[in-house]
C-alpha cells in the first residue's frame, strides 16, 4: 500500500530574490491584506459521532507592521456545505476567541466532499472565498503511544524516542501527517528525520521500512514521532504530557503541502511563482489567500510519562 506521511501543522511560503545589482520589481496588490485560513472538516476516529469542527481566520500584515497587533478576523460569514446532500452548516464565531468559527453539528463522513464559503470584509471591501476538499479515508486508531529506547552509535549512548504503534486494515492508499504536542506545545522537530532539520518531517512509504503484515493487515512495530525526548524532561520538565494526532488527508492537499515544503528554502530551492493553496478569492482572483482548507480523518492518543 502506498503511503505518504507528513506532519503538522499549518505551513507558510516565503519568497526570496537575490541578484548582484538592485532592481525594481512591481508586485501587483502587494499592499493588499491577505486572508489566512486554518482548519477544515474532520472525521474523528476516536469518536465517530463528534460533530465539532473549527475554522480559524486571521489576516496578513504589511512588512513593517507591529507584529503584536491583533490579526484575528471577526464578523465573517463562514459556511460549510456537505456536497453529498447540499446541506449547509453555519459556523459561529466563539465569544471568547476572536476569529475562531465552530460548529458542533457537522459529523465528518468518509468519502464526502465539503465546500467552504467565506464572506468577509478586508481593506474596507466585502470579499468572497471558496474552497473544496474531501475526506479520503479513515485514520487508523493509534494503538500505543510510548517511549522507545535505542542505542545510538553516534552518541555512544541510549536515545529515547516518542513513538506510536498503529495498524492499517483497509485497502485504501492513505496520505498521513502528524501533529505532536508536548505539555500543550506543538512540536515541529521530528517524524523520523531525513537530513535537513526543517525537511525531515516529509516522509514517503519507502522511509517506513518496518511494516509487518499479519493476516493481511499492515502494522508498525513502532513509528517515531520525536527524537531525543531527554530534552523534555531535563531541568525539572516532568512529567511529560504527550499528545499525538494522526490525520489522513486528500492527495490534493498532500501535493500542495509537498510543494510548500520543497519551495520553502533549502538554500537551492526555487520558490513558487504564486501562493500555493486550494482556496480561491472569488472577488479578486489575483489576491491569493494563505493557508489550506483541509478535510480528513483524525485519530488521537494522549499519555503522561514520568521519569
Amino acid at each position: 500500500m502506498k503511503k505518504y506521511i507528513l506532519p503538522f501543522i499549518l505551513l507558510t511560503s516565503l519568497l526570496f530574490l537575490s541578484c548582484d545589482n538592485p532592481i525594481d520589481v512591481e508586485i501587483e496588490n502587494e499592499a493588499a491584506t491577505k486572508l489566512v485560513v486554518k482548519g477544515g472538516i474532520f472525521h474523528h476516529t476516536n469518536k465517530p459521532t463528534d460533530g465539532y469542527q473549527e475554522i480559524t481566520l486571521t489576516k496578513s500584515l504589511p512588512y513593517f507592521s507591529d507584529l503584536k497587533q491583533d490579526v484575528s478576523v471577526s464578523n465573517a460569514k463562514v459556511v460549510v456545505v456537505d456536497l453529498s446532500n447540499n446541506k449547509e452548516y453555519l459556523l459561529q464565531e466563539k465569544n471568547n476567541k476572536k476569529g475562531v468559527y465552530t460548529t458542533n453539528d457537522l459529523v465528518g463522513k468518509i468519502g464526502t466532499r465539503y465546500q467552504l464559503k467565506i464572506n468577509v470584509e478586508l481593506d474596507g471591501e466585502e470579499q468572497e472565498f471558496l474552497a473544496e476538499d474531501y475526506i479520503h479515508s479513515k485514520a487508523p486508531a493509534i494503538d500505543t503511544l510510548y517511549i522507545r529506547k535505542q542505542f545510538n552509535v553516534f552518541r555512544n549512548d541510549t536515545v529515547r524516542y516518542l513513538s506510536i504503534k498503529f495498524r492499517d486494515d483497509d485497502a485504501v492508499d492513505d496520505f498521513f501527517y502528524f501533529e505532536t504536542f508536548i505539555n500543550d506545545s506543538l512540536q515541529d522537530i521530528g517524524l523520523g528525520g531525513t537530513g535537513r532539520p526543517f525537511f525531515r518531517n516529509l516522509l514517503k512509504d519507502t522511509d517506513i521500512s518496518n511494516w509487518i503484515v499479519e493476516n493481511g493487515v499492515k502494522r508498525t512495530p513502532y513509528y517515531d514521532l520525536l527524537f531525543d525526548v531527554e530534552e523534555y524532561y531535563y531541568e525539572g520538565k516532568q512529567p511529560l504530557d504527550a499528545f499525538a494526532k494522526m490525520h489522513t488527508i486528500s492527495e490534493e492537499v498532500l501535493l500542495i503541502l509537498n510543494k510548500l515544503y520543497n519551495n520553502f528554502g533549502s538554500g537551492t530551492d526555487t520558490p513558487a511563482a504564486k501562493v500555493l493553496t486550494n482556496i480561491q478569492n472569488k472577488t479578486y482572483p489575483d489576491r491569493f489567500p494563505l493557508g489550506v482548507f483541509m478535510c480528513g480523518s483524525m485519530s488521537t492518543k494522549q499519555k503522561d510519562f514520568k521519569f
